[in-house]
Protein backbone atom coordinates (compact mmCIF):
# COMPACT_ATOMS: atom_id res chain seq x y z
CA UNK A 1 0.00 0.00 0.00
CA UNK A 2 0.86 3.72 0.45
CA UNK A 3 3.34 2.48 3.43
CA UNK A 4 5.79 0.70 1.12
CA UNK A 5 5.69 3.17 -1.54
CA UNK A 6 7.11 5.45 1.29
CA UNK A 7 9.79 4.09 2.15
CA UNK A 8 10.75 2.68 -1.70
CA UNK A 9 10.06 6.10 -3.57
CA UNK A 10 12.47 8.39 -1.50
CA UNK A 11 14.78 5.14 -2.39
CA UNK A 12 14.24 5.81 -6.41
CA UNK A 13 14.05 8.82 -6.37
CA UNK A 14 16.84 10.69 -4.39
CA UNK A 15 15.26 14.62 -5.24
CA UNK A 16 11.95 13.69 -5.06
CA UNK A 17 9.40 14.78 -1.93
CA UNK A 18 6.91 13.04 -0.09
CA UNK A 19 3.69 13.43 -1.45
CA UNK A 20 0.40 15.57 -0.67
CA UNK A 21 -2.05 13.72 -2.88
CA UNK A 22 -1.68 10.33 -4.44
CA UNK A 23 -3.83 8.33 -6.96
CA UNK A 24 -3.79 4.75 -7.86
CA UNK A 25 -3.54 3.12 -11.16
CA UNK A 26 -4.26 -0.34 -9.78
CA UNK A 27 -1.00 -2.16 -10.48
CA UNK A 28 1.88 -2.03 -8.56
CA UNK A 29 2.32 1.17 -7.54
CA UNK A 30 1.09 4.39 -6.06
CA UNK A 31 2.04 7.91 -7.79
CA UNK A 32 3.13 11.59 -6.24
CA UNK A 33 1.90 14.58 -7.47
CA UNK A 34 0.20 15.25 -10.38
CA UNK A 35 2.62 13.76 -12.74
CA UNK A 36 3.34 16.56 -15.51
CA UNK A 37 4.60 14.32 -18.13
CA UNK A 38 3.34 10.70 -18.80
CA UNK A 39 7.13 9.59 -20.00
CA UNK A 40 7.70 10.43 -15.97
CA UNK A 41 4.87 8.30 -14.82
CA UNK A 42 6.08 5.68 -16.76
CA UNK A 43 9.63 5.55 -15.06
CA UNK A 44 8.50 6.01 -11.89
CA UNK A 45 6.16 3.39 -12.05
CA UNK A 46 8.57 0.52 -13.79
CA UNK A 47 11.49 1.61 -10.92
CA UNK A 48 8.77 1.45 -8.12
CA UNK A 49 7.95 -1.76 -9.93
CA UNK A 50 11.47 -3.29 -9.97
CA UNK A 51 12.20 -1.86 -5.88
CA UNK A 52 9.33 -3.81 -4.70
CA UNK A 53 10.56 -7.06 -7.21
CA UNK A 54 14.12 -6.37 -5.72
CA UNK A 55 12.30 -6.71 -2.50
CA UNK A 56 10.76 -10.09 -2.89
CA UNK A 57 13.66 -11.06 -4.30
CA UNK A 58 15.72 -10.55 -0.95
CA UNK A 59 12.78 -11.53 0.84
CA UNK A 60 13.01 -15.21 -0.71
CA UNK A 61 16.46 -15.19 -0.89
CA UNK A 62 16.47 -14.73 3.08
CA UNK A 63 13.95 -17.31 3.15
CA UNK A 64 15.47 -19.83 1.39
CA UNK A 65 18.65 -19.12 3.49
CA UNK A 66 16.67 -19.94 6.65
CA UNK A 67 15.77 -22.63 4.84
CA UNK A 68 19.12 -24.36 4.53
CA UNK A 69 20.18 -23.63 7.29
CA UNK A 70 17.39 -25.40 8.89
CA UNK A 71 18.66 -29.01 7.10
CA UNK A 72 20.59 -31.50 8.83
CA UNK A 73 24.40 -30.87 9.00
CA UNK A 74 25.69 -33.68 6.44
CA UNK A 75 23.77 -31.66 3.78
CA UNK A 76 25.59 -28.21 4.69
CA UNK A 77 28.97 -29.66 3.63
CA UNK A 78 28.90 -28.93 0.37
CA UNK A 79 29.46 -25.51 -0.60
CA UNK A 80 27.88 -24.42 -4.24
CA UNK A 81 24.65 -23.16 -4.49
CA UNK A 82 21.70 -26.06 -4.81
CA UNK A 83 18.46 -25.16 -7.04
CA UNK A 84 15.51 -23.94 -4.95
CA UNK A 85 13.85 -27.02 -5.76
CA UNK A 86 15.89 -29.50 -4.61
CA UNK A 87 16.63 -27.44 -1.31
CA UNK A 88 12.56 -27.39 -0.70
CA UNK A 89 12.68 -31.40 -1.99
CA UNK A 90 15.42 -31.98 1.11
CA UNK A 91 12.99 -30.24 3.40
CA UNK A 92 9.74 -32.04 2.32
CA UNK A 93 12.19 -34.95 3.32
CA UNK A 94 13.77 -33.66 6.46
CA UNK A 95 9.98 -32.75 7.45
CA UNK A 96 8.70 -36.56 7.13
CA UNK A 97 11.78 -38.26 8.42
CA UNK A 98 11.29 -36.45 11.69
CA UNK A 99 7.78 -37.00 11.77
CA UNK A 100 8.18 -41.07 11.43
CA UNK A 101 10.88 -40.58 14.35
CA UNK A 102 8.39 -38.56 16.26
CA UNK A 103 5.91 -41.61 15.41
CA UNK A 104 9.05 -44.11 16.76
CA UNK A 105 9.37 -42.35 19.73
CA UNK A 106 5.93 -42.13 21.13
CA UNK A 107 5.52 -45.65 20.89
CA UNK A 108 8.67 -46.28 22.10
CA UNK A 109 7.97 -43.80 25.41
CA UNK A 110 4.40 -45.69 25.55
CA UNK A 111 6.01 -49.06 25.79
CA UNK A 112 8.16 -47.99 28.25
CA UNK A 113 5.42 -46.28 30.37
CA UNK A 114 3.55 -49.97 30.09
CA UNK A 115 6.94 -51.55 31.16
CA UNK A 116 7.52 -49.43 34.52
CA UNK A 117 3.74 -49.69 35.45
CA UNK A 118 4.27 -53.56 35.23
CA UNK A 119 7.34 -53.47 37.22
CA UNK A 120 6.57 -51.27 40.07
CA UNK A 121 3.91 -53.32 42.74
CA UNK A 122 1.17 -51.52 43.94
CA UNK A 123 0.37 -51.74 47.17
CA UNK A 124 -3.10 -50.72 49.05
CA UNK A 125 -3.63 -50.18 52.67
CA UNK A 126 -7.23 -50.51 53.90
CA UNK A 127 -7.90 -49.61 57.79
CA UNK A 128 -11.38 -51.97 58.76
CA UNK A 129 -11.83 -51.42 61.93
CA UNK A 130 -8.94 -52.13 64.11
CA UNK A 131 -7.18 -54.28 61.50
CA UNK A 132 -5.05 -53.29 58.61
CA UNK A 133 -5.41 -55.02 55.11
CA UNK A 134 -2.34 -55.13 53.09
CA UNK A 135 -3.03 -55.83 49.17
CA UNK A 136 -0.16 -55.81 46.87
CA UNK A 137 -0.18 -56.83 42.67
CA UNK A 138 3.36 -57.31 41.65
CA UNK A 139 4.87 -59.42 38.49
CA UNK A 140 5.59 -62.63 39.37
CA UNK A 141 8.73 -63.66 41.33
CA UNK A 142 9.00 -59.55 42.10
CA UNK A 143 8.32 -59.36 45.39
CA UNK A 144 8.54 -61.95 47.93
CA UNK A 145 5.80 -62.68 50.25
CA UNK A 146 8.36 -62.70 53.02
CA UNK A 147 9.78 -59.87 52.26
CA UNK A 148 6.27 -58.69 52.45
CA UNK A 149 5.92 -59.94 56.20
CA UNK A 150 9.01 -58.54 57.47
CA UNK A 151 8.07 -54.96 56.11
CA UNK A 152 4.66 -54.77 57.83
CA UNK A 153 6.07 -56.44 61.03
CA UNK A 154 8.98 -53.67 60.94
CA UNK A 155 5.80 -51.05 61.05
CA UNK A 156 4.52 -52.71 64.59
CA UNK A 157 1.98 -54.26 62.69
CA UNK A 158 1.25 -58.60 63.41
CA UNK A 159 0.35 -60.49 60.61
CA UNK A 160 -2.95 -62.22 61.42
CA UNK A 161 -3.58 -63.99 58.00
CA UNK A 162 -1.33 -63.76 54.87
CA UNK A 163 -2.74 -65.59 51.57
CA UNK A 164 -1.20 -65.55 47.43
CA UNK A 165 -2.80 -65.80 44.57
CA UNK A 166 -1.71 -65.72 40.87
CA UNK A 167 -3.63 -64.50 37.63
CA UNK A 168 -1.67 -64.67 34.27
CA UNK A 169 1.65 -63.04 35.13
CA UNK A 170 0.22 -61.11 38.36
CA UNK A 171 1.05 -61.83 41.81
CA UNK A 172 -1.51 -61.37 44.93
CA UNK A 173 -0.22 -60.95 48.24
CA UNK A 174 -2.96 -59.85 50.78
CA UNK A 175 -2.04 -59.53 54.68
CA UNK A 176 -4.76 -59.48 57.79
CA UNK A 177 -3.12 -57.39 59.96
CA UNK A 178 -3.65 -55.53 63.35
Amino acid sequence: GGDLYDIVRPLLFHNSQPADSKSTDGNCAKFSKKPTKPAREGVEKKSLCSAMEMMRRRHMKSSYSELTSLLPPQNKHIKSKKPVKDVVSEAIGYIRHLQEKVVRLSKTRDEMRVKINETFPVVKVDHVCSHVLVTTDTMRGQMVLSKLIVAVEEQGLQVITASSFTTRNKLTHTLHCE
